[in-house]
């Protein structure tokens, strides 16, 4: 195993992490978006599922794009491997919107509550 194989394998790693990365940030992006855009009944099922679609929808343009670009493929397993991250960036916001932020915001309406008498 020689230093330019080892390269070409940790470039292809730092490629996976990066899809990663960047559509983890991309779901997380979408569903505070459906969240301003549906405050009062959020999460919705409808939002996550548009999410999703744009999510998975975005990713496979990415790959077709990449195959149009020489030196560069685009792999079905990309776009599995970007709906993946951008389904866990959904749900690790919703999961941090509904079991955090709202006991905060439950806890600063009582403090405001309070205050005001």
């Amino acid at each position: 195993m020689g230093v330019a194989n080892w390269l070409g394998w940790s470039n292809e790693i730092t490629r996976k992490v990066a899809h990663i990365v960047l559509y983890l940030a991309f779901g997380v992006s979408l569903a505070y978006y459906s969240k301003g855009r549906y405050p009062q009944t959020y999460p919705r099922y409808e939002a996550l599922i548009f999410n999703m679609i744009v999510v998975v929808a975005y990713g496979a343009i990415d790959e077709v794009h990449q195959l149009l670009i020489a030196g560069r493929n685009g792999t079905f397993s990309d776009v599995v491997l970007d709906s993946f991250a951008g389904l866990c960036g959904i749900l690790l916001y919703i999961a941090f919107y509904c079991l955090i932020w709202q006991k905060i915001e439950k806890r600063l309406k009582s403090r405001r509550k309070i205050k005001n008498y």
